[in-house]
């Protein structure tokens, strides 16, 4: 229930969830059982998820704006948490997680390895590369002992994976229109990871693309941070990767008529009938 909370946006509803389960959890199974890790690792996405929203940074906007306007200090805040709590109670889930799996040698390499990519992907998308590295070096030694190791690495290092990206505000404001009146259409980009996980040499592939699509697609591609793909327990560089933008665009016979300029008959005749 609590990921699925994540999943549509109620970030605040799955944080009180999961915390409830985690407690239910400890209280059957103690304080280090390795059944915590799922809810610790819930709990983590939905306050990765949380700080990506952009609603996030319009609550706390909002919130300034109206202390700033009524000098009310004793005004109640929003609902939502500051950006620097929902980091801290995330690193913190994970960080219980990875120590529950290490008290209990008997994990899965699986489990163990998970942990440790998902500490990884945190740093990650805090955009601290250095910090991350450890842990992925750590699950790709841990994968060695998994009776499935190699395609367990593949999964988890074999190409860059999307961790997060900055997607055009109006790439989906036409949307709910009839599907009549609209299109979806994609955008193809193609570029480098380095090996710290970042985007370079992003150019849009294709043909027919119309250029202010294709200029949207390159600052969301630009923005991404990958998951970056592992060699021998090093990060390396990975060409050729593609990075896909939708973009929900009006059908041609939905589109309004141009404006009428100075050339055109309607602007040259007067009007009749004298309104």
């Amino acid at each position: 229930l609590g990921r699925w909370y994540t999943r549509v946006g109620a970030f605040e509803s799955s944080r009180g969830v999961l915390r409830n389960a985690a407690g239910v959890v400890a209280g059957i199974g103690g304080p280090d059982s390795l059944d915590l890790v799922g809810p610790l690792t819930a709990y983590a996405d939905n306050a990765r998820r949380w700080l990506m929203d952009p609603s996030l940074d319009e609550l706390t906007a909002m919130d300034e704006q109206r202390q700033s306007m009524f000098h009310d200090t004793m005004m109640p805040a929003p609902p939502t948490l500051s950006r620097t709590t929902i980091a801290s109670e995330g690193q913190k889930a994970l960080e219980r997680a990875a120590a529950v799996v290490a008290a209990h040698p008997d994990a899965s390499p699986a489990l163990s390895a998970g942990v440790k990519v998902q500490l990884g992907d945190w740093y990650q998308v805090r955009q601290q590369p250095a910090r991350a590295l450890p842990y992925y070096r750590q699950a790709w030694q841990t994968v060695d002992t998994a009776a499935d190791g190699a395609s367990l690495r593949e999964s988890l290092f074999g190409a860059p994976v999307l961790l997060q990206y900055d997607a055009p505000d109006s790439w989906n404001r036409l949307a709910a229109r009839p599907p009549e009146e609209v299109e979806l259409r994609v955008v193809e980009v193609e570029l480098t990871v380095n090996p710290q996980g970042q985007p370079k040499e992003t150019r849009v592939v294709g043909v027919d693309v119309e250029q202010r699509l294709a200029s949207q697609a390159l600052r969301a591609a630009a923005s991404a941070i990958y998951r970056p793909r592992l060699v021998d327990g090093e990060p390396v560089a990975s060409p050729g990767v593609r990075f896909s933008q939708p973009f929900y665009v009006l059908r041609e016979s939905s589109a309004p008529p141009p404006a009428p300029t100075q050339s055109s008959p309607a602007a040259a005749t007067p009007a009749q009938g004298g309104g």
